[in-house]
């Protein structure tokens, strides 16, 4: 698969999740569904924001990135990334419902996302240059 198949593929995927995210907002009412409406609404939402999220990301590495990467790797570095930081959304998401997530909880839940993404991307780093030098 080329670049320009996986962009189209990833686009038209990200539109439906969003329309299917849309739906469930519309016709699903939460209170009468029980669980089943609580997981249709975050899976929806969990995929959406991962192919939202993985394309943008992809765009800042695509013109801020090193050209000397091939595009694959800032293909499977955004949609890591992406699926971190949807993951970590939908728990602050789920906490919010909750009613546990307080200012303090907040900054602490950010800093945790904050570390985890720095590590991934200084353990990427790290696996490519150790790689290089081999």
């Amino acid at each position: 698969m080329n670049l320009k198949q996986y962009l189209g593929t990833m686009i038209f995927s990200t539109l439906l999740c969003w329309v299917a995210w849309i739906f469930v907002i519309i016709n699903v009412d939460p209170f009468q569904t029980g669980t089943i409406g609580f997981v249709f609404f975050y899976v929806s939402l969990l995929f959406a924001l991962i192919g939202t999220i993985s394309l943008m990301v992809f765009g800042v590495y695509r013109i801020f990135g090193s050209t000397d990467i091939p595009l694959f790797r800032h293909v499977r570095m955004s949609f890591r990334t992406a699926c971190i930081l949807s993951v970590l959304a939908l728990i602050g998401l789920y906490l919010q419902s909750l009613s546990v997530l307080s200012l303090f909880n907040t900054l602490v839940f950010g800093t945790i996302c904050i570390v985890i993404v720095s590590f991934d991307l200084s353990l990427t780093n790290f696996t490519r240059k150790h790689l290089q030098q081999h």
